[in-house]
């Protein structure tokens, strides 16, 4: 087909305007677009927070120098293979010396005291001996330990402090007063205890052993043994060693002063004398076998032990026996083990308690 001059064929128009509308339509959506990009950019300028800026960092300080080997020489210990690893050690604290010293306990500031006053009632017994023996050194020394003794009381009573207390422990008072003691009470001792050892020599005959029940060889041997005893403390007294002297005397301190033995027996001795009034032996042997036990005390040496248990028992078994004297038909059982458990209670107290000690020094 032949086309006209001027002629537009229909589908190229519809493709144009297509082309026309897609051209706009981009137009607008571009302009859209940059006005979008322009409002976000205008919010974020106006709530964006401006930050101060930071200060410069100081400059760096220039890394110490290490000495070199020649002026710090780099020892190196020799190590053991086998040393095991080293442990650290806590440090220790210094004790602090400067630190006050807490108060005593205010019993043995009391006690301190008492010890004092006791200190001067031996002085005043020992200045009375040593003016009879005419010891004016030891009298004159006596002196000096009594006026030291009083500044010792007075500062205590002023004001216990640990240092005063210490003061009067330094002194040592009482070994210095059984320096007198030696010189001025053990040898009237020693007299009293050569009479008594006599006077107990004459009284105790076959007799008088037989009816106490004692054995007559034990009782001369212990009676020696206080002689030796006796010549020890002399000739310690006599070389000037008091320590000597009181060591020979523990032996007459710790039971067998002649003065006990001497009541031991007799006690024994009167006891035995009314058990032979006793018409029943059954009831005889009762009552020996309650005393057997002093009996075999005093045979042994301990006259000290004997002595104090019969104290317990003395007069109530004597009552006791004289009853059943005057009648047979009393019942003494019931007292009588009464008695002997006191007597044995008392027995095996003074076992069990230490030796007896010498008079207080």
């Amino acid at each position: 087909m032949r086309q006209r001059v001027g002629f537009v064929v229909p589908s190229t128009l519809i493709m144009v305007a297509l082309l026309a509308v897609g051209t706009i339509s981009i137009a607008t959506t571009s302009r859209a677009l940059e006005a979008t990009v322009a409002t976000d950019a205008a919010t974020s300028a106006a709530t964006e927070v401006t930050t101060p800026p930071l200060p410069p960092l100081p400059p760096a300080e220039p890394a110490p120098v290490a000495p070199t080997p020649a002026a710090m020489p780099v020892v190196v210990p020799e190590q053991t293979p086998s040393a095991a690893p080293a442990t650290t050690t806590p440090e220790i604290m210094p004790i602090d010396d400067d630190r006050p010293e807490p108060p005593p306990n205010p019993q043995e500031c009391r006690d301190v005291r008492r010890q004092i006053r006791d200190q001067f009632r031996e002085l005043n017994r020992f200045e009375k001996m040593l003016r009879k023996l005419k010891l004016d050194a030891d009298l004159q020394k006596l002196f000096e330990i009594r006026g030291k003794l009083k500044g010792f009381d007075i500062a205590v009573a002023q004001g216990c402090t640990r240092e005063r207390l210490q003061d009067f422990y330094d002194e040592q008072a009482w070994e210095q007063i059984n320096e007198f003691r030696c010189k001025a009470d053990l040898p009237q001792q020693f007299v009293q205890i050569e009479r008594e050892l006599k006077r107990l020599e004459r009284s105790t005959t076959v007799k008088k052993l037989d009816a106490a029940r004692l054995d007559a060889t034990r009782l001369k041997a212990n009676i020696e043994e206080m002689r030796q005893a006796l010549v020890a403390a002399k000739s310690g007294i006599a070389a000037g060693s008091c320590d000597d002297a009181n060591d020979a005397m523990q032996t007459i301190y710790e039971g067998k002063h002649p003065g006990e033995m001497n009541g031991v027996i007799q006690r024994l001795y009167e006891l035995g004398r009314q058990l032979i009034r006793v018409k029943d032996a059954a009831v005889r042997e009762e009552f020996a076998a309650v005393l057997q036990p002093v009996i075999d005390a005093a045979n042994e040496g301990d006259f000290r032990e004997a002595n104090q248990a019969l104290n317990d028992i003395f007069n109530d078994l004597q009552r006791l026996l004289m009853r059943v004297i005057s009648s047979s038909r009393y019942q003494y059982t019931p007292q009588l083990e009464k008695l002997e458990g006191i007597l044995m209670e008392k027995l095996e107290g003074d076992r069990n308690a230490a030796p007896s000690a010498a008079p207080k020094q």
